[in-house]
């Protein structure tokens, strides 16, 4: 009997590599398959999202069967998941989602995306198998997975510096979009991958690695200063103070989280692209955006008349949302559907289609009551997560400072299909660390 366990173990942990590999493969082909399609001149926007969207969904149903597989195996990890009360709460977010996609004016749409995006129901269902990825990745695993994603982000970078200079490859544009098709979507990634980068930083012991995990976040923070997406700038800044007011009230980590400031300030003050002090520039932007929302000569106009200076803040974001909450409260049950908010903005003479601001986007597509189920989940596993994480335990941690770099960067954002992915996974690994650390068992 003991021979069989220890079989019956071992054939287990496997499932924990074939996890590991599932998530790398996403981490590893995505850019692959944009670098070579673009480095054959084969590079079409369409084609790339429906080929990704499709790998992804591939990799997505081959991870959602293995999982099933392993629960029908393990009681263990049956139990690990019916302890987590959030994931209830997570679910519910989906079925509303699929209410809302029943209910909305173009079914098609909102179950299968428009071509851009393919930001449907079903997009949303693949998050599902994302979050079992993270969800399933053990203390080791996860290391691996982080430093993975973290050399990808550096390779990413030094090719995005170098586009256009060497022969052989190019990518998609010629901006600071990395892999990607708009700058906006690599400064998301990138919020991610810098945060990715400190907490490697506070948890490798070995000199060397750590001196490469320096050069790494203030590779990525230059990308990211260049890359002039204001919102996930800001994302980074206050999560590195929220970061390091943590470590100063447990005191621990302050003399290194100090270190990491330094490049941050000296970086942020000197860096100049294309003739312009990026940073001071957005800081002289944002004071003038406030100064207009104190200004009381817009108060002559209707708030959602276009001469209303309200309407030009944050580079258009402001009409935005001031449209986006008359949107929210025209249908605020189920919401517009997924990918249905379009065919509303151009009612008002406007031609994006995502108000860029997560509460404003899911209220719009499914509700009031689907963006404070998500909205909620969240934030339980932030903060039982925080409260139940002991401060050495670094890449715990981390998790927790992704989330909330993404819910500070996702006020000014979008949900994009071929970013949303990193970020998803690393939430399924905090609702596994909201029991880990204490969990009698662990494999």
């Amino acid at each position: 009997m003991l021979i069989m366990k220890r079989v019956s173990d071992s054939f287990l942990k496997v499932f924990q590599y074939i996890y590991l590999v599932l998530s790398l493969i996403y981490i590893v082909g995505i850019p692959f398959i944009v670098v070579y399609m673009s480095s054959v001149n084969k590079y079409n926007f369409l084609k790339i999202s429906r080929l990704t969207t499709f790998y992804s969904l591939v990799l997505c149903l081959v991870t959602f069967v293995v999982f099933l597989f392993e629960l029908t195996l393990n009681k263990k990890r049956r139990e690990m998941v019916f302890e987590r009360k959030v994931i209830l709460i997570f679910l519910l977010f989906f079925v509303w989602c699929g209410l809302s996609t029943f209910f909305s004016s173009n079914v098609h749409d909102s179950f299968f995306g428009v071509p851009f995006r393919y930001g449907g129901f079903l997009q949303y269902l693949s998050y599902i198998s994302f979050a079992i990825l993270g969800f399933s990745l053990n203390e080791k695993t996860r290391k691996i997975y982080f430093r993975v994603l973290f050399f990808a982000s550096i390779i990413i970078g030094i090719m995005t510096l170098f586009n256009g200079k060497v022969s052989w490859y190019k990518l998609p544009t010629n901006e600071i979009c990395g892999i990607f098709y708009n700058i906006n979507h690599y400064g998301y990634y990138l919020v991610y991958t810098i945060v990715v980068s400190i907490f490697l930083f506070l948890y490798d012991k070995n000199i060397i690695v750590k001196v490469i995990d320096f050069f790494g976040y203030i590779l990525l923070l230059y990308i990211l200063i260049i890359n002039n997406t204001f919102g996930c700038y800001i994302a980074v800044l206050l999560t590195i103070i929220i970061l390091f007011l943590y470590f100063i009230k447990n005191r621990e980590n302050e003399l290194l989280m100090t270190f990491l400031l330094v490049p941050l300030i000296f970086l942020s003050v000197i860096v100049r692209y294309n003739d312009d002090y990026v940073v001071a520039s957005n800081f002289k932007e944002l004071f003038n955006d406030v100064s207009v929302i104190f200004d009381s000569d817009n108060e002559k106009l209707p708030i959602d008349d276009f001469d209303n200076k309200i309407n030009y803040i944050g580079n258009f974001r402001g009409g935005l949302w001031v449209r986006g909450i008359k949107y929210v409260f025209e249908k605020p049950l189920f919401g517009y559907g997924l990918e249905n908010v379009s065919n509303r903005y151009l009612k008002d003479h406007i031609d994006i289609d995502m108000p860029h601001n997560l509460i404003l986007q899911l209220s719009m597509t499914v509700g009031i009551i689907g963006m404070l189920l998500y909205i909620a989940g969240v934030l339980i596993v932030l903060i039982v997560g925080l409260r139940n994480t002991k401060k050495d335990d670094i890449l715990s941690l981390l998790g927790y400072f992704v989330l909330i770099a993404h819910l500070i960067s996702a006020m000014f954002g979008v949900t994009i299909y071929y970013v949303t992915p990193y970020f998803v996974i690393i939430l399924g690994a905090c609702i596994r660390n909201m029991k880990e650390n204490w969990c009698c068992y662990e494999y």
